[in-house]
Parts: C-alpha cells; structure tokens; sequence
C-alpha cells in the first residue's frame, strides 16, 4: 500500500511536469538529502501534486527527514547558498541570450534551455526539502507545545524575517512614486519595468508585468499620498516588527531547547527559500519564453505543441524535426500521470493513469458537511460569499469582500488574495504562501482544511472563524 501527501494543485505545463519529477532522481542534490517521490496528476494546464511518504510516517510525515536536519541544522544553509549561487550564474547567462537568440543554432539554443530546465529542477527538489521541513518542523512544535505546556505563535517563530520578492518590488516601486515628478514618472517606471518586469509570470499562462499595470499602480497612490505613506512604513517597518515580535516570544517562552532553536531556525529557512524559489520560477519563465518562442518559430509549431514535449523529445525535435505523434499529446494534454519509476519518468495514459488516480488520489465529494477545521494561519471572524479559486483565470469572478477559497494560493494570486474578506485552503503548512501572505495583509485565514473545495461552491455563504481555525456554512 503506498501513501501520499496531497502538495496541492494549479496551472501548470507538461513540460515542466515532466522537469519536476525528472529533478528528483538527480542524484548531484542529493547531498541535501533524498528527493522526494512525486506524482503528477496532469489534466489540460492543470497539475495536482503528491509526495508519497513510507507507512511508519503516517502520523509524522517525513519525521526522518526532518531529524536529519535537526541532527545538521547548518545543512539548510549550505543549501540556500547553493542555490541562490546556481541560479545567480543561469539568470545572467539567460539574460544576456536575451538579444541574440536568433543567432544560435539549435544545439546552441537547446544546451541553454537545458540549463534552464536544470534550475527548474533545482527549484523542483528544493520545494521538496522545504515542504518536508515545513511538515516535519510543524509536528515538532506542536510537540513541544504539549510536552512544556505553553502556547504559542508557531508562524511568528517560523517566518522568515526577510522581505518577499513581491514586497521588495512593492516597496521599490512605492519609493519610485513618491520620489517622482509629473514628467519624471515615465522613465521611472520604464526603468522599473526593465527591472521587475518577471514578478508577474509563474509557471503557466501568467504574463509578465506591463507599462500599464505600473502607470495604473502609480495613479492609485499618487491620489492617496496619505495611504503610500502609511505602507511604506508597513513595508520598512515589517523586518523590524517580526524580529521584536519573535523576540519577546521567545523570552517569554524561555524554552531552553537546542532542537527546538534548531527547528526555528530551519523553518525560518525553509519560509525564505519557498519565496525565493517562486521567484526563481518568475525569473526562469520569463527569460527563458524567448528561447521557446524561436524554436516556435524556427520549427513552425505552436508554443502549445513544445509546452507537451519531454527534454528528450524536444532534442529530437531539434536534431531531426521528430515529435511525438498527434493522439499522444492529445492523451498528455486530456488527461496523464508522471511519476518515477526505476531511475527514470514513466507516463501513463487514460484507462491506466485514471485507475492509479481512482486509488489513491481521488476525492469524493464532501458537500454535506456543514463545518470543518483547519490550521490558524491568521486570526479574525468574517462572514461573507465564496468563491472557489483555481488560477488567475478565475480573477473576473472574485468581488471585493468575497472568501478566498483554494486548493493552495501562488504569488499570482495576490491581487486576488488582497481583495478577500478571509483566505481558506485545502493545503498549506506553517511557511506556506497563504500563511505568509494573509499575514502580511492582516486577512483572516485558515489552511490544511483538506477539503474546503470540496464542500463548498461558489456564492455560499460561510463564516470563516480563523480566531478557532474553524468554517461553517451559513446557507
């Protein structure tokens, strides 16, 4: 019997799903430990996410890994430099291709999308460390909350300290605007643009930032100089405030625990890398469109056709102008499964990847349950319509004062998250995205429900009490 950790879903390509799984069987990581074994579900641009974990973990996913890390706490160090180092060089290469793509020849262009395609799976594999630390962390803190019997913040001792990538864009930006002039504002922004451009992208069909979505950002601020004001001293007071927040909890705590230091400080770790690797993702897809595009465009194909394709399968597109016939990636894009199988990516197709899924990863509907639980991740009371959220897509939807409702939430998301009355997940542990981000904006908000998507639909009328962690139905 095989057992898996639901990670989560959200747009996303066969082509990266195939660099995910592929990532984890690179044993050059390994150093930092095992990669994980991950399961795709894949179906049109959508991709739903499983880490299987051995049958003695049931109650403590990935304990042994995460006491592997608590044995070396400096690990998570070594390997927040290493990648950061490993990303730094590949940007820039990506970077300077930018104006001479044209001119490469094939085997040139494909040994830089291999570069790329190889941080995405350092990216891939890092998200696996941090999730397990981040599960693994979470349960031995609430350990240590039992055994000293003292209560306490575990997201104020696990957060990073340090900005966000889309907070450091914010506050820049901010900084921009309230330092411009009428007829300064302009270049302003175009240097900006150069520079940030990447926030907007993900890992599928978001599109970078433009000209206009800065000017329309400038505008709103410009006629609320009071407002810009207050959140730029939000933004440049916020390390400040966690670090005294953290440490008078801690005093007061006076918990004398190396492990328990320890486990603070991977976690805090893990928060920091989880939003440096999104924007690794923001960075890759964004400087490395350009590469696709021209073999788009040399290959007369559609950038829908590459976004199907395998590494394999892409070099030998390349070399001798052979892809895969027309019913396979019609199969890939209907409905597959990607998963490792004895060193390699196996791929599964209708009948047989739909038995797999019917096994183990699918979930009945929940719709008669009228109240469940999940984890606090910020506290406060609301009642108001959801909305069920899958992508960026669904943004037209969502009104001001809606509930957020999601399988998990992305950087992408924000400018919906930002008009919620409350934030509710399926998943999400203590450094997740939707944790960090209803901090941030002060938002109510519960994650780990497990199925919140699945018991509510779009226009219910909930209760969200993030104060008990719970959600309830109202009508």
């Amino acid at each position: 019997m095989k057992y898996f950790s639901y990670q989560g879903k959200r747009p996303f390509y066969f082509r990266l799903a195939y660099i995910w799984v592929l990532s984890n069987l690179k044993f050059r990581y390994f150093r930092f430990g095992n990669g994980s074994i991950l399961y795709i579900v894949h179906q049109g641009i959508m991709g739903s996410f499983w880490y299987e974990f051995p049958e003695k973990e049931q109650n403590w996913h990935y304990k042994k890994f995460f006491f592997q890390y608590l044995k070396n706490p400096e690990k998570i160090d070594e390997f927040s430099d290493f990648i950061q180092a490993e990303n730094d060089k590949v940007i820039n290469t990506l970077k300077k291709i930018e104006l001479t793509v044209k001119k490469l020849s094939d085997n040139e262009i494909f040994k830089i999308y291999l570069r790329a395609a190889d941080i995405y799976m350092l990216v891939s594999y890092g998200i696996s460390v941090v999730r397990r630390l981040d599960e693994g962390g979470a349960k031995f803190l609430e350990q240590v909350k039992f055994k000293t019997k003292k209560d306490f913040d575990i997201y104020l001792l696990a957060t990073t300290d340090k900005l966000s990538y889309l907070n450091q864009e914010e506050l820049e930006f901010l900084r921009v605007i309230k330092n411009s002039k009428k007829d300064t504002l302009s270049n302003l922004i175009k240097k900006h643009l150069k520079k940030w451009s990447w926030t907007g992208c993900s890992y599928a069909d978001e599109p970078p930032n433009t000209y206009e979505h800065f000017l329309k950002v400038a505008k709103k601020w410009i006629t609320s100089p009071k407002k810009l004001e207050q959140r730029l001293k939000e933004l440049n007071s916020s390390r400040q405030n966690i670090i005294k927040n953290r440490s008078a909890l801690l005093k007061k705590l006076d918990i004398k625990d190396k492990n328990f230091s320890s486990t603070i400080h991977l976690l805090q770790e893990s928060s920091f890398l989880k939003d440096y690797m999104r924007a690794m993702v923001g960075q890759l897809v964004f400087y490395s469109t350009p590469i696709l595009n021209e073999i788009a465009k040399r290959k007369r194909v559609s950038f829908d056709t590459l976004n199907l394709l395998t590494l394999p399968e892409l070099k030998t597109f390349l070399d001798k102008n052979i892809i895969p016939d027309k019913r396979t990636l019609e199969d890939r894009n209907e409905f597959c499964l990607i998963f490792p199988e004895q060193s390699k990516v196996k791929i599964l197709y209708s009948k047989e990847a739909k038995e797999i899924e019917q096994e183990y990863f699918k979930e009945s509907g929940k719709k008669d349950i009228k109240e469940f639980k999940g984890n606090i991740a910020y506290p406060g009371k609301v009642r108001s319509r959801v909305k069920i959220i899958e992508s960026l897509n669904d943004a037209e939807k969502f009104k001001q004062g809606d509930i957020l409702v999601a399988h998990n939430t992305t950087p992408e998301l924000v400018i919906i998250m930002k008009k919620a009355a409350a934030i509710v997940t399926n998943e999400g542990g203590i450094t997740s995205h939707a944790a960090i981000v209803s901090r941030e904006l002060k938002i109510p908000c519960v994650i780990a429900t497990k199925i919140a998507t699945k018991v509510l639909k779009d226009g219910d009328m909930v209760e969200v009490d993030a104060n008990e962690g719970v959600v309830r139905k109202i009508k």
